[in-house]
């Protein structure tokens, strides 16, 4: 067992001492005598480096007993990711030498959209810049189809700035605004291309008016898109395709707890509804007659190809594992841990938060 600081304490060591100032005279008749110390107080006799072990151990201490689980997990899928059969295969190879490949992507996609509740996810970036780049491309698009000249995007509060600069420099005009209702309603309009929110926000507040928000978004002809930064605490009890939301751009770490995005293996992805699946970048893997797996690169309406090669297909391993070693009840428990870890922060910071909006939905399969 660990010795306290008090049993470390040696006589005659001491640590830093203060200097000396210009006061050489002082009255503590002005403090309370409940205030003052009865006994004279007995520093622990210790230096520096004595002093930054000790706290530095607790504080190795308190996150090895929360993360020892999160590393073991990290560290089976990054062997799984480093098998011969992954490690081997190359971008450009033949489609009939990578079926495993082409399977794992194929399967991973169907898993994210029944998880999201989407029609069709592009893993093809690696960038939050080229997620959002697609999502707005194919809004564009979509628009440009239906000719409707629209270029205004709401961004409600929470919003990385990042983000809004991003559509800026794409040229679309930027609106901020809360998450009220009444406030959303009244900036919608004609030119509005587009809601863009974080939900639930980095506080872990929840738009609990979000159905009705995404119901006035599309009533007004625009569309509605999520920063599934935080969609962890969502998983397996709602989804954000039956909230309303036609996009949803969030990066697998994100998600799941795989390698960080800082790492230099990120992956982002990008899910759409029907209606913008004709416009998903390119390639996306198919199945011909004889059930074997390609890229389609035939795709008239698609934006484009957002990489140069097709992705991080290392996250992309990690990402599948992660979903079959959670399992669905993984991914419930987990939810309701961030729910519990919100709460914590609602009573602390006094604000309010609800995740009650389309739990009575069909949840993700088993």
């Amino acid at each position: 067992m660990s010795k306290l600081i008090s049993q470390l304490s040696q006589t005659g060591r001491y640590g830093y001492t203060l200097p000396q100032t210009a006061i050489d005279e002082y009255s503590t008749d002005s403090i309370f005598d409940n205030l003052k110390r009865s006994k004279p107080y007995h520093a622990c006799g210790l230096n520096e480096y004595d002093v930054y072990e000790y706290f530095n151990s607790l504080d190795l201490k308190g996150e090895n007993s929360i993360t020892n689980g999160a590393d073991y997990t990290l560290s089976i899928l990054d062997d799984i990711s480093k098998l011969d059969g992954f490690t081997g295969i190359h971008p450009y190879q033949l489609a009939d030498a990578g079926q495993g490949a082409f399977e794992l992507l194929f399967t991973l996609r169907h898993m994210l959209c029944d998880m999201l509740g989407v029609d069709m996810i592009s893993l093809g970036q690696v960038t939050p810049k080229q997620s959002l780049m697609s999502i707005m491309l194919m809004i564009k698009s979509y628009f440009a189809s239906k000719k409707e000249p629209r270029n205004k995007v709401i961004a409600v509060d929470g919003v990385c700035p990042f983000a809004v600069k991003t559509l800026e420099s794409m040229g679309f005009e930027t609106v901020s605004s809360t998450c009220s209702l009444d406030e959303i309603k009244h900036l919608l309009s004609s030119d509005v291309a587009a809601l863009f929110i974080r939900t639930p926000d980095d506080t872990g507040v929840f738009a609990s008016d979000i159905l009705k928000i995404t119901q006035a978004v599309h009533d007004a002809g625009a569309l509605c898109v999520l920063d599934g930064k935080n969609q962890k605490s969502l998983s397996g009890i709602s989804r954000p395709g039956e909230m309303g939301f036609d996009c949803i751009m969030m990066a697998l770490c994100d998600l799941f707890d795989i390698a960080d995005k800082f790492a230099g293996d990120a992956s982002y992805l990008v899910g759409v509804k029907a209606d913008l699946v004709d416009f998903v970048p390119v390639p996306m893997v198919e199945i011909d007659d004889l059930e074997q797996h390609y890229f389609d690169y035939d795709r008239e309406l698609s934006v484009g190809k957002p990489n140069e090669f097709y992705g991080n297909f290392t996250s992309w391993i990690k990402a599948l594992g992660f979903i079959l070693s959670q399992g669905y009840e993984g991914f419930v428990n987990n939810a309701k841990a961030c729910k519990l870890n919100s709460e914590y922060a609602k009573l602390k910071n006094g604000t309010t938060s609800t995740v009650n909006a389309c739990v009575d939905k069909r949840r993700i399969d088993e």
